[in-house]
C-alpha cells in the first residue's frame, strides 16, 4: 500500500482532463516512508482502537486527532480539525454546515480501509466502524464509499476473484445506493470496453467529474472501481491504472492495489497453513480409493454448523464468514477456537 501511496503520488492532480498516455509507472520505492493524509489518519485511528478499544467515543477521538493530527492534513480533514479547536466534537465536524466540502470530497474513503483490514469475514462491523469514522471528516458520498471500501476489505480475506469480491459486496448495499450506481455504470462500461480502460475513463469523465475540484469521492470512486476491474487481480496492472487515470492518483492507486495484496496474501496464507498441515483434522478410516478421491468414514465428533439459504456459491461464501467468525471470538464466551478440516457443505 505503501508502494502504491507514493508511486501513485507522482501523478496525484496531474492528470484530470486526460490520463497519463504512458502506458506503465516507475514504482517508488524508499529507504524510510513519510506518511501524508492518504496513511496517516489511519495511523491514528489504530492507534485510538489499540488505545480505546474498538468502540471509541467521538470525545475521545477528538482528544487523540487533537494531540497526533496537526500536519500534513487537507481539505475537508484540516477543516474537520480546525473544528475541533473551536470546541466542536464529531459528527459536526463534518457535517454540511460547518464542513461543506464534506459533502462532495473524498477524504473519508481514503481513511478506512483499516476497519475492513481488522474485520476479516465481518463485512457488518467494517462498515459500521468505517461510517462512525467518515463522520469525522464528511457528510457526503464519502461515508458510504468508505463503508463500501471497507466492506471489501473484510470479504477480500475469502475471495480470489475481483469482480466476483464486487458484486457480494453491492449486495451488502440498497440497490439504489450512489455507490451502487456507480459500481453498475462503470461494470457496465468495462463490459463494453474489456480491453480499453481509457474509454471508460473517458465515460467516468462525462459522467462524475462534476463536482468543485479534483479531490472529489464521485470521479475517484469510480476510477478505482475501474482498476479493480481492468487489473482483474493483476497486482501491478491495477496500480498501473489506478496510477495513470489520474485525478487522486495515489488515493486510488493505494485503495485498489492494496485491496488486490490482501486478497493475494489471503491465498498464499491459505496455501501455506494447508502445506504445513497446522490445521487439526478429524480422524476418519479410507473405506475406498481411487485416483485423488477417497471415500471416507470419520469417527464421531462435535461440529459447529451454520444453515444458510440461496444458491450454492453464496450460501457457501457466507456460511464459511459466519463459522469464521465464531472460530475467531464471535461466540457466547468471546473465545478463539482453533481451526479444523473439513469444512462441508449440503
Amino acid at each position: 500500500a505503501l508502494v502504491a501511496n507514493h508511486t501513485g503520488l507522482v501523478h496525484e492532480g496531474e492528470y484530470l482532463d486526460e490520463p497519463s498516455p504512458a502506458d506503465r509507472i516507475e514504482l517508488v520505492l524508499l529507504d524510510a516512508w513519510p506518511t501524508d493524509d492518504d496513511t496517516a489518519v489511519e495511523w491514528v485511528d489504530l492507534h485510538i482502537l489499540e488505545t480505546y478499544g474498538l468502540e471509541p467515543t467521538y470525545t475521545q477521538i477528538r482528544d487523540e486527532w487533537v494531540n497526533h493530527l496537526n500536519n500534513d492534513i487537507w481539505c475537508s480533514t484540516l477543516r474537520a480539525r480546525q473544528l475541533m479547536d473551536q470546541g466542536v466534537l464529531p459528527p459536526e465536524t463534518g457535517g454540511a454546515d460547518r464542513n461543506p466540502e464534506g459533502v462532495w470530497s473524498i477524504d473519508a474513503q481514503l481513511q478506512t480501509e483499516l476497519f475492513g483490514l481488522i474485520a476479516p469475514g465481518l463485512p457488518e462491523q467494517a462498515a459500521r466502524r468505517a461510517i462512525f469514522f467518515a463522520r469525522v471528516t464528511n457528510s457526503g458520498l464519502a461515508v458510504e464509499v468508505s463503508a463500501f471500501y471497507a466492506t471489501l476489505y473484510a470479504l477480500a480475506f475469502f475471495e480470489s476473484d475481483v469482480p466476483t469480491l464486487i458484486e457480494a459486496v453491492q449486495k451488502r448495499f440498497s440497490s439504489h445506493s450512489e455507490t451502487n450506481e456507480i459500481v453498475n455504470r462503470v461494470t457496465d462500461w468495462h463490459r463494453r470496453y474489456p480491453y480499453d480502460w481509457r474509454e471508460t475513463r473517458l465515460r467516468i469523465k462525462q459522467t462524475y467529474d462534476t463536482d468543485p475540484m479534483w479531490w472529489a469521492a464521485k470521479v475517484n470512486f469510480a476510477s478505482t472501481i475501474m482498476a479493480l476491474l481492468y487489473g482483474d487481480g493483476d497486482l501491478m496492472r491495477t496500480m498501473t491504472i489506478a496510477a495513470l487515470a489520474g485525478w487522486d492518483a495515489d488515493n486510488n492507486a493505494t485503495t485498489s492495489a492494496g485491496l488486490v495484496g490482501l486478497m493475494l496474501f489471503a491465498v498464499f496464507s491459505l496455501v501455506i497453513v494447508n502445506s504445513a498441515t497446522a490445521i487439526e483434522k478429524a480422524k476418519y478410516t479410507v473405506v475406498e480409493k481411487e485416483d485423488d478421491f477417497e471415500l471416507r468414514q470419520y469417527e464421531a465428533r462435535i461440529v459447529a454448523e451454520t444453515y444458510v439459504e440461496g444458491g450454492l456459491k453464496d450460501s457457501g461464501d457466507d456460511g464459511f464468514r459466519r463459522l469464521y467468525a465464531y472460530i475467531t471470538g464471535d461466540n457466547k464466551k468471546k473465545q478463539s477456537i482453533s481451526m479444523t478440516a473439513p469444512v462441508g457443505q449440503e
